[in-house]
């Protein structure tokens, strides 16, 4: 018997552009938003490689269901040859009668995302991952604005909080791996002035991030410690991943693209 599912069902709408080479213009957009493909002109240059649906044929497929830069670097530099496809779910909404703390909750999104994206590529194995943070119990999300990043910067600085990042592997419409790492990083007491030149440098990106911070980017000027994996800040826990990806699809690391 089938095992079922301890997520829910979402429909998936967002079409995936092919890798046909075919000009940007004739392609409706890229999940990655690469400048690359305003640089040259031809989708197969994306470096996110899109899915084809049509050619669902690997024996061994994997699948990225995130459009996080950072997570997608950090598979690109490990050596896997991948696909990205973004699980589109209403966070809030799937999330709302979990019991538990950021952790559990970041370890659900995980597998909730990884689920989603491999009913639509059932033989594929997908990578489905989620960062929470929390602050003397208190969640924060991702802020709404540069308004928003600073409020939230202000209520770290000084302070320790604890990061969450769930990763999950799924195929066949179902979670096979899942795992949750966590850090405690420690913002130093900051002012104003310099929490403002650090958005500044940060741009609108820094709206992705939960915390309203990239420890990738000039943020980290704003840390006094940090304890835990670097991967896991972010928001990819890395070796545990390619344990399990060893363990249930040991072939990905046979390929060469």
């Amino acid at each position: 018997m089938r095992q079922k599912s301890r997520y829910p069902r979402y429909s998936h709408s967002r079409l995936a552009g092919t890798l046909s080479g075919k000009p940007v213009d004739e392609i409706k957009h890229c999940v990655c938003k690469s400048p690359c493909l305003i640089r040259t002109g031809f989708a197969h240059t994306c470096p996110c490689r899109p899915v084809d649906k049509t050619t669902d044929n690997l024996r061994s497929m994997l699948i990225l269901a995130s459009t996080s830069s950072a997570r997608r670097q950090l598979l690109t530099q490990a050596g896997l040859g991948f696909s990205v496809y973004p699980a589109e779910i209403d966070e809030r909404a799937v999330t709302a009668g979990i019991a538990g703390d950021e952790g559990e909750i970041a370890r659900y999104l995980a597998g909730a995302k990884a689920e989603a994206v491999s009913r639509q590529f059932p033989r594929a194995f997908v990578i489905g991952a989620d960062q929470t943070l929390a602050l003397d119990g208190a969640a924060f999300h991702k802020p709404a604005n540069l308004a928003g990043a600073q409020q939230q910067l202000s209520r770290l600085r000084g302070r320790t909080h604890q990061l969450f990042a769930g990763v999950a592997l799924a195929r066949a419409g179902r979670v096979i791996w899942d795992h949750l790492a966590t850090a405690a990083l420690t913002m130093r007491d900051f002012t104003d002035e310099e929490r403002d030149r650090v958005l500044a440098l940060e741009g609108e990106e820094i709206l992705s991030s939960v915390g309203s911070y990239r420890l990738e980017g000039p943020s980290v000027q704003l840390f006094e410690r940090i304890e835990g994996d670097y991967f896991t800040i972010l928001g990819l826990p890395l070796l545990p991943l390619l344990a399990g990806l060893r363990q249930h699809a040991p072939d990905l690391f046979e390929k060469t693209s």
